[in-house]
């Protein structure tokens, strides 16, 4: 059985596909070593490439070129813009949690913005309490090492929920994240 020729248009695609991700996978390991495995731009990426089926072209020959387009012109693709919007992000969340006058790590920031994506998270903020709150109690809970029904009950200080077992999976999702 023969291989199956490629069109000039299908090899057009296969080496700009192929020069995208030497420059992409070059950035990345520059990110790296410079920030860890796991930055905001490179999951972005991940989670665009991971939608698709990763060949050298899709169907319409562009959504795989697409997304590593876009991942090397997002400023969080090269170190130097991962510190800006690093800083701008650190200060935006500090506002929006009204802790301007304190200085959060990037870590926190890191944590913060996970939270913000975080389904459990969005379920209690802001129907129940405020980020602000909330972070508050995440935060006293690491200081005091509170286990997880000293976390809870923290927890309910502002919200009645009883024994119902949807809040409480929630509240022990929260805690194992960002808590432990």
């Amino acid at each position: 059985m023969a291989k199956k020729e490629m069109t000039e248009e299908q090899a057009e695609l296969f080496r700009e596909l192929t020069k995208l991700s030497k420059r992409a996978n070059q950035r990345l390991v520059r990110l790296e070593r410079t920030f860890g495995k796991d930055t905001w731009a490179s999951r972005k990426l991940k989670n665009r490439l991971d939608i698709e089926p990763l060949q050298a072209w899709t169907k319409t020959g562009r959504a795989t070129i697409k997304a590593t387009n876009q991942f090397l012109n997002s400023q969080t693709s090269t170190v130097g813009g991962i510190k800006k919007v690093r800083e701008k992000q650190i200060k935006n969340i500090s506002k929006a949690l009204g802790t301007e006058e304190v200085d959060l790590t990037y870590e926190d920031a890191e944590t913060l913005y996970r939270m913000f994506e975080d389904t459990d998270f969005t379920f209690f903020v802001p129907q129940y309490l405020s980020a602000s709150e909330f972070w508050a109690e995440v935060e006293s809970a690491k200081e005091q090492n509170s286990d997880i029904n000293d976390f809870t009950n923290s927890i309910r200080k502002y919200i009645e929920f009883g024994n119902d077992l949807d809040m409480l999976v929630r509240i022990r999702a929260i805690y194992e994240k960002y808590v432990k």
